[in-house]
Parts: structure tokens; sequence; C-alpha cells
């Protein structure tokens, strides 16, 4: 899960629409970011999920440092007065059941 870092104070020192461009540098730059993984997806106001393959640690942080160069590019070529950075957080794997659940 990826978060927009101050995505609340740029929409409100700056406006909406703004805060709307902010979310789509910021969109751009995950897509380019994980063009080869499974999903990228907005899941809430500035919280992006990505569904991965399993993936060394080494190739989460050149990930990382992608990103975090794409969101600063985006910011200097469109000379936004604030930053663009994201935090992340990473959930490794997912329980799969081969047999339904019980009920409880």
């Amino acid at each position: 899960m990826l978060d927009l870092n101050d995505f609340k104070p740029i929409n409100d020192k700056f406006g909406h629409q703004v805060g709307d461009h902010a979310l789509i540098a910021f969109a751009w730059a995950m897509k380019k970011t994980f063009a080869s993984e499974k999903m990228v997806a907005r899941y809430a106001g500035d919280e992006f999920l990505v569904v991965t393959h399993p993936m060394t640690q080494r190739k989460v942080e050149e990930y990382k440092v992608r990103l975090h160069e794409l969101l600063d590019k985006q910011a200097e070529d469109q000379q936004y007065v604030f930053p663009l950075t994201c935090s992340m957080a990473i959930q490794p794997g997912i329980r799969m059941w081969k047999t339904p659940m019980p009920e409880s």
C-alpha cells in the first residue's frame, strides 16, 4: 500500500484542482514504476495498492528508488511548489485456503 504524503494540505492550501493534478502525477509515477506488476489501483483518497508477484527486498528497494525519482521529476517538470512524496507499507503473502473455512 502506498500513501501520497500531505495530500490533504495540498488540497486545503492550493485547491482540489491542484490536488487532482497531484493525484494524476502520483498515479502516472506508480504506473511507470510498477508497469510489470499485476495491478496498480487507487484504494481510497490518497491511498493506492500494488498487487505483485513475490519479490526480493532488493527489488522492493529498486521500486522505491524508481518511484521517488519519478515523483521528483514530476514535481520539477510541473513546477509544483510542494514535494510529491509517499509512504509505503509492504504486506508479504496472502493466505490461500484449499478447503472452505469453518463457519463460526
